[in-house]
């Protein structure tokens, strides 16, 4: 199972849908991050941010200057946080709770309590989603797999000492059953 992950419990209807599918064996899970705990916290930014932004604001109306300008942009520095956490947080609740997990004959993937198997045959590629701008320019941002019927599944990197042990497991999977990676 992938490192850090492996304390995680597999919910039974992983199980259930994987044995009667006749998966096989655990080869290894992806747990994303709890998204309502993520949320909340970027709540608490956006807060802060509002803060910010009120506070600041309202003290830069007594003030002129250099400091009324270094206020404005602390104000404006507390907008712009906070309309980005708000954005994450709602983008996180929309994406939801996700796993993934990889057995001998195929992967399930479960989303708000939702689960569905595929089998190798199923799936049409893993293709790598790179970044074009910044930061990210020419890094892998995370993985999509796209099963024949359905919707694609975003799987982010998780690296640990510069692998990503899940997304090894995956990539060697889907070629060892001739399915397609990009």
């Amino acid at each position: 199972m992938t490192t850090g992950e492996q304390s995680a419990a597999i919910p039974p209807a992983v199980t259930e849908l994987a044995r009667t599918h006749t998966f096989g064996d655990l080869v290894s899970a992806r747990h994303l991050a709890n998204p309502v705990a993520t949320a909340v916290g970027l709540f608490v930014v956006a807060a802060v941010g509002a803060g910010l932004l009120f506070g600041v604001g309202a003290i830069g109306e007594h003030t002129d200057g250099l400091v009324r300008s270094l206020l404005r942009f602390l104000a404006l520095l507390g907008c712009f946080t906070m309309v980005g956490a708000l954005a994450g947080a709602i983008g996180t609740l929309a994406r939801g709770a996700q796993s993934f997990y990889i057995f001998t004959n195929g992967v399930v993937h479960r989303r708000n309590g939702k689960v569905h198997a595929y089998s190798w045959n199923e799936l049409s590629e893993l293709r790598a989603v790179i970044g074009t701008k910044g930061d990210q320019a020419g890094k892998i941002l995370h993985y999509r797999l796209t099963p024949s019927a359905g919707t694609a599944m975003a799987i982010p990197m998780q690296l640990v000492d510069g692998r990503d042990e899940f997304m090894d497991n995956l990539i060697g999977a889907m070629r060892y059953h001739g399915r397609p990676v990009n």
